[in-house]
């Protein structure tokens, strides 16, 4: 049924065009993006199935006698798979695909080191920032780590740890999901303006599901740090990883608002291509912040929960199969 719904915007698309309504085909333009960045919510549903349970060896009281409130646990095997997972899935889009068409799209490889820099840079601030919150702020404790658990010190670090990735992972994966929007608009659009009659809605229907399967972990990976941060809010461990989708149907209406802007000047003799130089920095942005955030963040942190894992495998099948799967969609986008 996903992939039904994930092919019928292009289907249609080209149905309408071939009629020679455009502005039907902007819509539906539009729409594709939004099945594939949807795909973010069925790994962000991971909240909703992880165990409420505080272990039956746990200690039931806090220092003043009173029962502790039964709270959703995030086992450390888990933690150190999902986030092996999250470092592996964000390299290997950088690697296999961010960074070699920045590099394709620079004028020089100076600029292109300027923008990845300043992605590094801005990594460095949001991770200074958040390490410097206070417990409680007047945004109603959302933004802010949880406040400490008495009695359990421990935990409470353990929890504002997480809560610092989530926050990390949320900002680093929105600013990656918006060349993602670009992408399938483009691919849509492409697709219903093709002139060759096989398959027309391919390109398309091939782009949206890759980049809607390969959303998927990263629903996962947003969905269960939080969970570990804020026990019993799987709401909002949901409401953070969809969100994070919500860039990619902002970057397809950019791009589709461009081409219609490119096609009216060059109908009048005009043309306002897209400068490379803007779309290869920014690409090169997207990937320094995501690198940062994996190497500085995710591994070290992965490796951390390792230690304490009853499984010694959680942390490397973490980092193959983020690996894998990101590689295979990545084939079907360039197939």
């Amino acid at each position: 049924i996903s992939n039904m719904l994930v092919a019928l915007p292009a289907v249609l698309n080209h149905a309408l065009t071939s009629a020679g309504s455009s502005k039907s085909s902007f819509d539906l333009d539009f729409w594709t993006p939004i099945y594939a960045s949807d795909s973010t919510c069925i790994g962000a549903s991971v909240a909703f199935v992880i165990s409420a349970d505080v272990g039956e060896d746990s200690d039931q009281y806090n220092t003043r006698g009173l029962e502790k409130e039964s709270r959703q646990v995030v086992s450390a095997d888990l933690l150190s798979f999902s986030l092996s997972l999250a470092a592996s899935v964000m390299c290997t889009v950088c690697i296999v695909s961010i960074i070699p068409e920045s590099l394709s799209l620079r004028h020089s490889i100076g600029e292109w080191c300027l923008f990845f820099s300043m992605g590094w840079g801005v990594y460095a601030l949001l991770s200074n920032w958040l390490s410097t919150m206070p417990d409680e702020d007047e945004w109603g404790n959302l933004l802010a780590p949880p406040p400490p658990i008495e009695g359990d010190i421990i935990t409470s670090k353990e929890q504002s740890s997480s809560w610092r990735l989530t926050v990390l992972l949320f900002l680093a994966l929105l600013l990656h999901n918006f060349p993602e929007g670009l992408a399938v608009a483009f691919a849509s659009s492409a697709s219903s303006n093709s002139s060759i009659d096989s398959s027309p809605s391919s390109l398309a229907s091939i782009v949206t599901l890759s980049i809607a399967l390969h959303n998927i972990p990263e629903g996962i990976v947003i969905a269960v740090p939080c969970m570990a941060a804020r026990p019993n809010k799987p709401w909002l461990a949901f409401g953070l990883a969809s969100l994070s989708g919500l860039a990619e149907p902002f970057g397809a209406f950019l791009c589709l608002t461009m081409m219609r802007l490119n096609r009216s000047f060059a109908a009048n003799g005009h043309d306002i291509a897209s400068s490379s130089v803007n779309i290869g920095g920014s690409l090169a942005f997207v990937a320094g912040i995501m690198m940062a955030v994996s190497i500085c963040e995710l591994i070290p942190q992965a490796l951390e929960q390792q230690k304490e894992s009853d499984d010694p495998n959680s942390f490397n099948t973490g980092i193959v199969l983020g690996g894998t799967v990101m590689v295979l969609t990545e084939l079907c986008i360039g197939d």
